[in-house]
Order: structure tokens, then C-alpha cells, then sequence
């Protein structure tokens, strides 16, 4: 899915977009534009037909070639009120990016790796800052 595909994204994963059931668009009369769709989500994109294994030749040549250069595109920006909070959380478990740091704040209740220390020094970041994780 695509909200998928954006939240990899937003977590800095180099991606490739497997574009699947373009038999079925094509049957129904609805073009793609690929090459547009590239530029505009900065990643590569295969069209496939998982069902018949069409493409996956395609998707395998491209993972070799270019996974590891694929530039990281986001669909998130971090809001100035969340900065805070979102930089503590980062920087205390060393995390690589701050979408990565919210999703801790969202969940530590129940990340079984973290230490009874971790969730207490997150609980206090959440209190000190306001931060409402249903929001």
C-alpha cells in the first residue's frame, strides 16, 4: 500500500516500489505514468504481476542496481512542538531519525526491548512535554 510505502520512507529505508496488478489497470483502460511516478516519490518504480511472476526478474535486477543508492524521500515533517521530546528520545537510544524517535514516544509502553529505565525516562518526556499519544 501506499501509506506503507510512505511510513518506510519516513523512517529513512532506502525503497522500491513494487507496482502490482498493472494487468488489471491496463485491462481497465487506466495508464501510468512511470516514469512520473519515479521522480515524484524519488524512488524506482517495477510494475508487476505477482500472481503470473511478471516483473519480479525486473524487481530483482533493480534491488541489485540500485536499493543501496535509493535516495530516502519523506512524508513527514517534524512539528516544532514535538522537537523536544522527539531529539531527548533520539538521542538517548542513539535512534538514526526522529520519525523513528515518535514512533517510541507512541509505543514504549509496549516495546518489550526496552528496559523498565527506558519506558520511565520516556513516561517522564511524555509528562513533561504534554505529549498524547491518541492524538
Amino acid at each position: 500500500s501506499l501509506l506503507l510505502f510512505s511510513q518506510l520512507a519516513d523512517l529513512g529505508l532506502p525503497a522500491i516500489l513494487a507496482l502490482n496488478m498493472t494487468d488489471v489497470a491496463a485491462e481497465r483502460g487506466i495508464q501510468i505514468d512511470l516514469p512520473a511516478l519515479e521522480r515524484e516519490l524519488g524512488v524506482p518504480v517495477v510494475p508487476m504481476n505477482a500472481r503470473k511472476g511478471v516483473g519480479v526478474a525486473a524487481l530483482r535486477i533493480v534491488m541489485a542496481e540500485r536499493l543501496a543508492t535509493a535516495p530516502a524521500l519523506r512524508f513527514w515533517e517534524l512539528g516544532d512542538d514535538l522537537l523536544p521530546l522527539v531529539r531527548q528520545i533520539r538521542y538517548y537510544f542513539n535512534l538514526h531519525n526522529d520519525y523513528l524517535a515518535l514512533h517510541y514516544a507512541h509505543q514504549f509502553r509496549g516495546l518489550r526491548f526496552l528496559s523498565d529505565d527506558d519506558r520511565a525516562y520516556i513516561q517522564e518526556l511524555t509528562e513533561k512535554y504534554k505529549f498524547d499519544s491518541t492524538a
